[in-house]
């Protein structure tokens, strides 16, 4: 009688699966094992391409392998080296869906130096159980074109229709612009935001690159995301 009346509780840090868990303190009355064990992002690739003059593009292409975690707070670092170290860095932060693959990218990184390699390292993630779907904004067109701006200056444009395919009035979207050549090299990269997109309702977006993106572009990807787990994406009636 006394060793029972002595002996611990269960608890969900006691290291042991004794209170119906699914694994050892987690899964059951403890929290779920996806958020106790959450599965690293994987980083598919990392890029960088010149801009202009002393600034650089980075891109990384990442996926989430979590099947019903996202994060709503997920911070990462560019580093860019040459052959002699470090020459540039840049943080953010962002978010992820659950099984997402997505691009982060970084316009106008400075660099005294050109780059010849770049790393993307996830800092810090926070993870919560999240099943819902993305929001659904669609690309239903897009091109690329380039345009005059004075006799000697030309431009690089990229213009996508997006359509709204939600029951949402959106606050805000991010759009990311991905070029390619016919070998699937970077050649291009710019971001912008969209805001105040109503639902049911087509909108044009356009990003432009100070030159001419050299090379050939023969594959563009737009790709609109929109952050739900800011407090204030959706516009209040």
């Amino acid at each position: 009688v006394l060793y029972w009346r002595l002996k611990p509780l269960p608890t969900c840090s006691d290291s042991k699966k004794n209170q119906n868990e699914l694994n050892v303190d987690c899964g059951g009355p403890c929290e779920p094992c996806e958020l106790k064990h959450p599965k690293g992002v994987t980083v598919l690739w990392a890029r960088t391409v010149s801009v202009s003059p002393g600034a650089y593009d980075a891109v990384a292409y990442i996926k989430n392998p979590n099947e019903i975690l996202a994060s709503n707070s997920f911070e990462y670092r560019f580093s860019l080296f040459d052959e002699r170290g470090l020459v540039a860095e840049r943080s953010g932060t962002t978010y992820l869906y659950p099984q997402e693959k997505t691009y982060i990218v970084e316009a106008g990184i400075p660099a005294e130096r050109p780059p010849t390699r770049v790393e993307f390292a996830v800092v810090r993630a926070e993870w919560l159980i999240h099943k819902e779907s993305p929001p659904g904004i669609l690309v239903r067109g897009k091109e690329y074109r380039i345009e005059r701006e004075t006799a000697r200056v030309f431009r690089g444009i990229v213009e996508a229709d997006l359509f709204n395919d939600t029951p949402f009035d959106v606050r805000s979207v991010d759009v990311h612009f991905l070029l390619f050549d016919k070998d699937d090299n970077l050649i291009g990269a710019n971001t912008t935001l969209v805001e105040q997109f109503m639902a049911d309702t087509d909108r044009n977006v356009r990003t432009v690159w100070p030159e001419a993106i050299p090379g050939i572009v023969t594959s563009i990807i737009v790709e609109p995301r929109v952050n739900v787990f800011s407090p204030t994406w959706l516009i209040e009636p």
